[in-house]
C-alpha cells in the first residue's frame, strides 16, 4: 500500500513538473528573425480599441472600445519592447490612465498553441508602471496623482499583424482588453482625434438611446431662439472653391417636449444662389447636450461652456447641387452629416455641414463670427 501510494505521488509529482515546463514561456533570442520582424513591425504610433473595466463593469460602452494611443519601440538595451499607452480617459471613467512598459517577447507555451494558432508571439510584462492623474474639467489631467504596477499580456501574429492584449491596470480594479483586431502602424495625431471624436459621438448616442443621458440644460430654449427661421453668415465650399453667402435656414420641430430624445429638429435650406450654383439642403437631427473633448476645445472661445450648449446632429440628410439657374441637377447625396452647436444663453448657433461625396461644405452662424 505504501508502495503504490508512494509510486502515486512520485507519478503526480512528475506530472506537475512537466506541465510546469510546458508552462514556461521561452524567451525569444535577440538574433531571432522573428525579433527582426517584430521590431519592424511594432515600431512607432498606432491606435488600437480598448475595452476598460471598473470593478467589472465596461466604462467604454461601445462594442468597439475606446481608442487608445499606443507607441512601441524596441528598447535595445533590455532587448524588450516598450509600449506606451498615452494617457487615456474612456466613457465613464472617472479619471484619466496610462502605462509604461516593458514587455519580454516570448514563444508561446502548449496552453497558448490552443488559443492562437499561427504564428504568433507572446508579450508579457508584470511590472509595468500605472499613472493616474486628476481628472480637471478641461480633460488635460496634468497631475499624476500615484502610481502602480501593471500587468500585460499580448499576443502578436507576424503574419496577419493582429494583436490581442490583456492589462490589470493594478489600480482601484482597472483592466482592459485589446480585442484581436490589426495593427496599423504611422498613424497620426490627427487620425486618433478624429477617432475619439466618432467614439464620443457614439457614445453620446448610444446613451441616448439607453436613456442614460439627462441634458444639463433644455434643447427648448435652443428650439425657442432659433425660432422658424434664421439667417446664417457662411462659407460654403464646393469642389474646394469658397464663396462667402448668406443662407436663409428654417426651422421645424416635431412637436415633442425639449428634452425628449424622440425630438426631432427638421433644418431647411431651398434652393439658393451660391457662386456659379444653387444649393438646397434638408437635414433630420436629434439632439444633445454632450460636447466632445475636441468641440470643446474648438468652440470653447465663443463662450458657449458658460451658458449651456446643445448640439444638433443630422440622422437622415439630402444634399443637392443645381445649376446656375436652378433647372439642372448637377450632384445629390445622402452621405453627408450636419452638426449645429446652439447657445441656451443667448442667440447664438454655429453649424457645420460636410458632405466629402459631392465635395461640399457649410461653415456658417448667426449671433457670433465663425
Amino acid at each position: 500500500m505504501k508502495k503504490f501510494i508512494y509510486t502515486s505521488v512520485l507519478a503526480v509529482l512528475t506530472l506537475m513538473t512537466a506541465c510546469q515546463k510546458e508552462e514556461q514561456n521561452e524567451i525569444i533570442d535577440k538574433g531571432s528573425d522573428k525579433i527582426a520582424q517584430l521590431k519592424k513591425d511594432l515600431s512607432g504610433y498606432t491606435i488600437l480599441g480598448q475595452h476598460v473595466k471598473m470593478a467589472g463593469v465596461d466604462k467604454t460602452f461601445l462594442s468597439t472600445g475606446c481608442p487608445t494611443q499606443f507607441t512601441f519601440k524596441w528598447d535595445e538595451a533590455t532587448q524588450k519592447m516598450g509600449i506606451l499607452i498615452s494617457k487615456t480617459q474612456p466613457g465613464n471613467m472617472p479619471f484619466p490612465i496610462s502605462v509604461a512598459m516593458r514587455a519580454n517577447v516570448m514563444e508561446l507555451n502548449a496552453w497558448d498553441k490552443d488559443l492562437y494558432k499561427g504564428n504568433w508571439v507572446k508579450l508579457y510584462d508584470d511590472n509595468a508602471v500605472t499613472t493616474t492623474y486628476e481628472d480637471e474639467v478641461n480633460y488635460k489631467g496634468d497631475k499624476p496623482v500615484r502610481g502602480g504596477n501593471s500587468m500585460v499580456k499580448a499576443y502578436y501574429n507576424l503574419d496577419t499583424h493582429e494583436i490581442e492584449m490583456n492589462l490589470n491596470y493594478n489600480i482601484m480594479n482597472v483592466t482592459g482588453y485589446v480585442f484581436k483586431q490589426k495593427v496599423v502602424g504611422n498613424r497620426t495625431e490627427a487620425e486618433f482625434e478624429e477617432a475619439l471624436f466618432t467614439y464620443e459621438e457614439a457614445l453620446a448616442e448610444e446613451k441616448l438611446k439607453q436613456n442614460l443621458q439627462v441634458f444639463k440644460v433644455n434643447p427648448q430654449d435652443a428650439i425657442d431662439s432659433l425660432g422658424t427661421q434664421k439667417t446664417f453668415n457662411a462659407t460654403v465650399t464646393y469642389e474646394k472653391k469658397a464663396t462667402k453667402a448668406q443662407l436663409p435656414l428654417s426651422f421645424s420641430w416635431n412637436g415633442k417636449e425639449g428634452r425628449d430624445p424622440a425630438g426631432r429638429l427638421t433644418v431647411t435650406l431651398a434652393k439658393t444662389q451660391v457662386g456659379n450654383q444653387q444649393i438646397e439642403l434638408k437635414a433630420v437631427g436629434r439632439f444633445h447636450d454632450i460636447i466632445t473633448k475636441r468641440e470643446f476645445a474648438k468652440y470653447d472661445k465663443y463662450d458657449f461652456s458658460n451658458r449651456g450648449t446643445v448640439k444638433l446632429k443630422s440622422l437622415e440628410v439630402v444634399a443637392t447641387v443645381y445649376s446656375a439657374d436652378g433647372k439642372t441637377k448637377l450632384k445629390t447625396s445622402t452621405k453627408g452629416v450636419l452638426r449645429m452647436y446652439a447657445n441656451t444663453g443667448k442667440p447664438q448657433a454655429i453649424l457645420n455641414f460636410l458632405d466629402p461625396e459631392i465635395g461640399l461644405l457649410i461653415e456658417a452662424s448667426f449671433g457670433v463670427k465663425h
